[in-house]
């Protein structure tokens, strides 16, 4: 049996603190490059490395695939949420209310001009399918 492995990782730390970014593109901050260089210091035999387009993933991504001489590529649809009327703000700049229902039921509501949740889930099932389709046998996302 060929059995296909995606290794998923996550951005670090970005500038600006704590804050509800989707769309917002901002860069990771010194300490995040730390921690992306820590999480990626045992490196796996990844293939090919994938990153959504924002700059606080690609690039660190885009970094880490020239030291390990491996294909770059953005993929658009593993994209974070979009977070609408909210993008770019802290926790205590959204109404109480809201925020309440949000780490309630973050599936059931959706942000004022965000991406439901059940699309963002769609998207990401898509790409994820499509990554295992197209790309190597190993590929970190």
């Amino acid at each position: 049996m060929n059995e296909r492995l995606l290794d998923l990782l996550r951005h670090g730390e970005v500038q600006g603190g704590a804050r509800f970014r989707g769309d917002q593109d901002d860069p990771l901050s010194e300490r995040g490059w730390e921690q992306m260089r820590l999480a990626t210091e045992s490196a796996c035999d990844w293939t090919e490395i994938i990153s959504s387009p924002s700059c606080r993933c690609a690039d660190f991504a885009r970094q880490l695939a020239e030291q390990l001489g491996l294909p770059f590529s953005q993929e658009p649809a593993i994209a974070e949420r979009g977070f609408g009327a909210w993008e770019g703000l802290a926790a205590y700049q959204i109404p109480p209310d809201e925020l309440s229902r949000f780490w309630d039921d973050p599936v059931g509501y959706t942000p004022p001009d965000g991406e439901p949740f059940a699309e963002f889930r769609d998207r990401v099932r898509q790409a994820h399918h499509d990554i295992l389709a197209r790309y190597g046998e190993h590929p970190l996302p």
